[in-house]
């Protein structure tokens, strides 16, 4: 009897180990998988920052020497009821790709031409299209991949820099600045540290956004003195287990693990890492 019993927390115990493996398996499975749809997102949106022009503009991609504003320019909207930058980008990945980046019943061709560029990214025609899906801006593990309101998010943000203090609106000479500001564009030659050392876009799963609303959903800002950026419990966190995708202003993609150095972090989020202070 008590062999038997013996014979039998064996098999359990075997069992749950077995059990184990396969659930760890799966999970790394599932994280090899999510990884190379994260990369690909990011050449993607790397791809079309590199080819992204004024809405309507007939300059050719190769032409250009400058990197949009993070949100589409417009005086009388606040920066959170504007457009955001990817309102370039559908007309660029329009002009360069074969129509990849949205769901098929929404070709790119037409969503630029329903665009409402002069109105709130939530009124109007934009706001059915704040609800579409854009592929290439969201990945399969997020948590919440709409708003309770229904818009569809993403999961990448646009690099405005380091601040000291609040995030978006407030913008001020005391910020050390970014690849993308919400008013003007970025010249390359600005970009001091070079294209291939600095942050265009970042992951996140965590305080997403509507990918047409401007502000922090789609630009967002770091504090100066943080001491962790990068960990799945930072405001970087949620989607891999150990670090995030990068755009460099380059198009190329870069895997930031979480042992990243936050003073080397700080230095890829500005254009001119000399201005980072001791």
């Amino acid at each position: 009897m008590f062999a038997r019993l013996l014979v039998l927390i064996a098999v359990v115990g075997l069992g749950v180990f077995g059990l184990g493996l396969i659930l760890t398996f799966l999970g790394y499975a599932r994280n090899v998988g999510d990884r190379k749809y994260s990369e690909n997102n990011i050449r993607q949106i790397g791809f079309a920052m590199m080819h992204c022009t004024d809405p309507g503009s007939v300059i050719k991609p190769e032409s250009i020497d400058y990197f949009p504003s993070g949100t589409l320019p417009n005086p009388a909207l606040k920066r959170d009821e504007r457009l955001s930058l990817y309102a370039y980008f559908v007309h660029s990945l329009d002009r360069t790709t074969e129509n990849a980046n949205f769901d098929e019943k929404t070709g790119m061709t037409k969503l630029w031409s329903q665009i409402d560029k002069d109105q709130k990214w939530n009124l109007g025609s934009n706001r059915e299209l704040a609800t579409q899906k854009a592929k290439h801006l969201i990945v399969p593990a997020t948590k919440k991949p709409v708003t309770a309101e229904g818009f569809a998010i993403t999961n990448y943000v646009a690099n405005g820099g380091l601040e000291n203090g609040a995030a978006l609106p407030k913008w001020n000479s005391e910020q050390l600045r970014g690849l993308f500001e919400p008013d003007i564009k970025t010249p390359y030659v600005e970009v001091k540290d070079g294209l291939a050392q600095t942050i265009a876009f970042l992951e996140t799963d965590f305080f997403t956004g509507p990918w047409l609303q401007g502000g922090p959903s789609t630009l967002r800002t770091w504090k100066r003195d943080q001491s962790v950026y990068l960990g799945p419990s930072s405001d970087l966190g949620g989607i891999h287990l150990d670090g995030v995708y990068a755009a460099m202003a380059d198009g190329r993609a870069h895997f930031l693990t979480w042992k990243t150095d936050p003073r080397i972090f700080r230095s890829l989020l500005t254009i001119d890492s000399t201005e980072e202070p001791e």
